[in-house]
């Protein structure tokens, strides 16, 4: 039974945890063969992915709207947050700071949990754990290629140091031409008869650090991303290669832990930078676009058990001391804003043990804004335990996501600002059913109903046509999810999961876009007899779901084949061989609004081959 730490800010069983949780280790995404943190949560259960070429955006338990960029989702590392302080946004895939072969482990906590983080883990929080120097103990080097023209290096290195330190520093560099790809909506002697190349490229460095000595740690990240736009997004001129955008993203996270009796203090001081610079082309003319953020701040805990309690409480300081916004063109400023914004909170929770086979878990935060005020927001879970390795839940939480600065200030030609608006809030109820079978098998059962209110949509003021971000109606939404993972014949490995998902409008009952009904992932993983080698396959499927523009984009299933030799804490070499969409699937994902097409058509049969070496 695995433990996690996100769902309670310290380390606890996962039966025990007040969320639903799946927690998917290094070894796993070793056999899966995947290749960034999309491909997890595309394969985790009651999740879904939409990829306009751009981006990756994760929806989950039915929502995820286009146009959104991945703000209800809370993604740490190491329990830093990376959500960006102007569009409230954190990458899922090459865009984070953190390369997937540093990972240890994924914890994806579902439901609210601003209780514990505050602004954006509205749907939950996806906190990843990366590697340690013992886990490298020496040095690692990778070498892989993925079709079509798909480069990839990356060195690692890593080991204990004295009085119980460890070091870990890797690099990675990731070159893609990408594909040629055709478009029917442009499909005319004037676009290049619908067929763009050279625009599918990206570049992307990462690099990460770690460092403990005695009670003291710190953690360090840094990525930098160019991606192409090949899809004409904006209106912009089609199959011209200097539409680009470019993500720049580092952290520092300076740490200091004291073990008291039954208890422990942490402080940490932190300071993040992300830039966004983007570059499109009209009539031959770039149009520059930008975002550049600095935050700064600290947080305080103190955890202790107290007889039958275990009390958490801490406290929260963040400073915004750069939100700037702009675009402009070589002969006009559209937009120059400078901003700055300070934000504090403290949080309290109590788990309680009411008898022998009951736990209580009750926790609330207080955030305090200087740009909206105030906003309170609890979590209870009522956990029983009729056996050591069984958990029935109750849970019920309120979270809330604040209005970004990107929603708040932006004022264009076409655009206009809107100081009045308040933070979109969540309530959702649980009822989950979670047992391990010894090694054999796991299974999980969840229900869940949640209500939306005052979400924030970005819509066309009928007064004067101007865009502008408002508090609109809100969402309802239930569902139920499945799973189970167990040992079949022989040493074959089966998993399955299953999730109806349920989500309309309350004021119109209209079925959202992006929102399928049915998503369901079903997995094998075996070794291949008289070999040291593994196989796995995986299946994806996701049922129809509804464009911006009310088109039917079809649903589809997709499968991966995957070979590798060894586990990938093996020292010595081990070989990885993948076979992506391996019946060729044709498929498409819906997009936003900003795109002529109401779909974007994703990759066919593509192939991977990857070595690395531990020595």
């Amino acid at each position: 039974i695995p433990s996690v730490y996100g769902a309670s800010k310290y380390d606890q069983s996962v039966l025990d945890a007040p969320s639903s949780i799946t927690v998917v280790t290094a070894d796993e995404i070793a056999r899966y063969g995947y290749r960034h943190l999309a491909d997890v949560l595309g394969a985790t259960r009651g999740f879904y992915m939409r990829y306009d070429r751009t981006y990756y955006y994760a929806g989950v338990r039915g929502f995820s709207r286009p146009g959104d960029y991945n703000s209800r989702l809370l993604v740490a590392i190491d329990g830093h947050a990376l959500n960006d302080n102007m569009y409230g946004s954190s990458g899922i895939a090459d865009d984070i700071p953190v390369d997937i072969d540093t990972i240890e482990r994924i914890e994806i906590i579902r439901g609210p949990s601003s209780s514990l983080y505050g602004t954006g883990a509205f749907f939950g929080v996806i906190n990843i754990v990366t590697k340690r120097g013992r886990d490298i103990q020496g040095a690692e080097v990778a070498a892989e290629y993925e079709t079509p023209h798909a480069r990839k290096a990356r060195i690692s290195v890593g080991g204990k140091l004295p009085d119980r330190g460890e070091a870990l520093l890797s690099y990675a560099r990731t070159d893609r031409k990408g594909e040629r790809l055709y478009f029917p909506e442009y499909d005319d002697p004037a676009t290049n008869n619908g067929i763009t190349e050279g625009t599918d490229y990206q570049h992307n460095e990462t690099a990460t650090g770690k460092l403990s000595w005695g009670n003291f740690a710190v953690h360090a990240g840094w990525t930098k991303r160019t991606k192409g736009i090949p899809t004409g997004a904006f209106s912009t001129d089609f199959n011209n290669s200097r539409n680009q955008v470019t993500d720049d993203r580092y952290y520092v996270d300076l740490r200091y832990e004291h073990d008291l009796a039954h208890g422990n203090v942490t402080g940490r001081l932190f300071y993040d930078w992300y830039d966004y610079d983007g570059d499109y082309i009209y009539g031959g003319v770039t149009n520059h676009d930008y975002g550049y953020g600095r935050w700064w701040g600290g947080e305080l805990k103190w955890v202790q058990r107290l007889g039958a309690h275990r009390v958490t409480a801490g406290g929260e300081y963040r400073n915004n001391s750069q939100e700037d916004l702009g675009n402009f063109d070589p002969t006009v400023v559209y937009m120059d804003l400078r901003n700055q914004s300070v934000v504090w909170a403290a949080y309290l929770q109590d788990e309680v043990a009411l008898a022998q086979d009951w736990l209580l878990n009750a926790g609330v935060r207080y955030d305090r804004y200087e740009t909206f005020g105030s906003t309170t927001n609890p979590r209870l879970a009522l956990i029983y335990r009729p056996s050591r390795d069984a958990a029935w839940k109750l849970l019920y939480g309120h979270a809330f996501r604040a209005p970004s600065s990107f929603e708040m200030y932006a004022q264009t030609n076409t655009t206009k600002m809107n100081l009045d608006l308040q933070p979109e809030t969540i309530k959702t109820t649980e009822l989950v059913y979670e047992r391990y079978w010894g090694r054999s098998m796991r299974t999980t059962v969840t229900a869940f109903d949640y209500d939306i209110e005052k979400l924030i949509n970005r819509e066309i003021d009928t007064s004067d046509g101007l865009l502008v971000f408002r508090n609109g109606p809100g969402i309802s939404a239930r569902g139920v999810e499945f799973e189970v993972d167990r040992d079949l014949v022989g040493n074959l490995r089966g998993f399955a999961s299953y999730a109806y998902q349920h989500s309309e409008d309350t004021l119109t009952g209209e079925r959202l876009s992006n929102s399928p009904r049915h998503v369901a992932v079903v997995r094998l993983l075996m070794p291949v007899p008289r070999t040291k080698i593994n196989a796995s396959w995986e299946t994806r499927y996701n049922s129809d779901r509804l464009a911006v523009d009310g088109d039917t984009v079809p649903g589809f299933h997709v499968s991966n084949l995957v070979l590798t030799s060894a586990a990938s804490a093996t020292a010595g070499p081990n070989i990885t061989f993948g076979i992506y969409n391996v019946l060729d699937k044709e498929y498409a994902h819906p997009v936003s609004a900003e795109h002529l097409q109401s779909s974007i058509v994703q990759d066919g049969r593509s192939y991977r081959l990857k070595f690395t070496y531990n020595f």
